[in-house]
């Protein structure tokens, strides 16, 4: 690791905080992925053509409960503003921070532009996987807060449609156990898992819904799909704007009666681990900073 970057670690120290919240998701294991790329970064010092900014982005935001942080703004306004340097960010609205104009940002979250990345961490574990039934009783569902119009809009739309289950409910950062496995065991018996947009453009759920043995349906303003130079994204879900909700129970039966629906499931199966695990993840963002 050269001096610069040594630098770097030296003065963003106090913004690489450990996670001071309940953990979410609830069967989330180990660190969360911007933790994960600061320890790979720290212990195998790859060789990159920019410099990495090591902050914990989530973690500060979420400790100090959103207050400003003018000291992690006054230490990035510090950095050498000709450099290169890329960054990775998990939280939805990251970064808030005015950083270096040069900047690669990867994403998880999409409020910002940048890079997508998926947002993700470990894989639902087995002891779950293992413990819930996978044979479909519902043609649609979606079990999650309400935190945007849109799933507003679908619960409208949908409310009389007896195939399709739908749970909404406040969002809170602490999930219990019971709640986890009702959102489970409904997903996976569920031919389609509703995944609309939330907070931010996109959702966790529609990476959870893929490994629940469902097609995930991602409905969404502004798509923020991670990798779209390398996946085809249709071939492994329904893309659909808030303008197709009225007619996207059509859509979803045309799918569904067609050769369409298992193509999908195959292809999720087929391309997962490629694309949407943590060590994954490192590696392209490794990759594309040194194109």
């Amino acid at each position: 690791m050269n001096t610069y970057q040594k630098h770097l670690f030296k003065i963003f120290e106090e913004f690489r905080q450990p996670p001071q919240w309940p953990n979410y998701p609830p069967y989330k294991e180990g660190d969360y992925l911007e933790e994960r790329f600061i320890k790979f970064f720290l212990e195998t010092e790859p060789q990159t053509k920019r410099y990495f900014i090591p902050v914990a982005w989530s973690s500060c935001y979420i400790n100090n409960r959103d207050i400003p942080l003018p000291k992690l703004q006054e230490t990035l306004f510090s950095l050498k503003q000709d450099e290169e340097y890329f960054m990775v960010g998990v939280h939805d609205d990251a970064p808030r921070e005015i950083i270096p104009p040069q900047t690669m940002r990867f994403l998880a979250g999409g409020n910002k532009d940048g890079i997508p990345i998926p947002v993700v961490v470990n894989k639902i574990p087995n002891f779950y996987l293992n413990n819930i039934s996978k044979e479909k009783k519902f043609f649609a569902s979606f079990v999650g807060s309400m935190t945007h119009k849109i799933r507003d809009d679908i619960y409208e739309s949908f409310k009389n449609n007896p195939d399709i289950m739908f749970q909404g409910k406040a969002w809170s950062p602490s999930v219990p156990e019971e709640q986890l496995l009702n959102f489970l065991n409904i997903t996976s018996q569920s031919s389609f898992s509703l995944c609309p947009r939330g907070y931010a453009p996109t959702s966790c759920r529609l990476f959870e819904s893929m490994q629940l043995g469902t097609v995930p349906v991602y409905v969404s303003d502004r798509f923020w799909l991670p990798w779209s130079d390398e996946i085809d994204w249709e071939s492994i879900c329904i893309l659909s704007t808030p303008d197709e909700i009225s007619y996207l129970d059509l859509t979803l039966r045309d799918c569904l009666y067609s050769d369409k629906y298992q193509k999908k499931l195959d292809k999720i199966k087929k391309i997962y681990d490629n694309f949407f695990t943590h060590d994954v993840i490192i590696r392209k963002i490794i990759e594309r900073v040194n194109k």
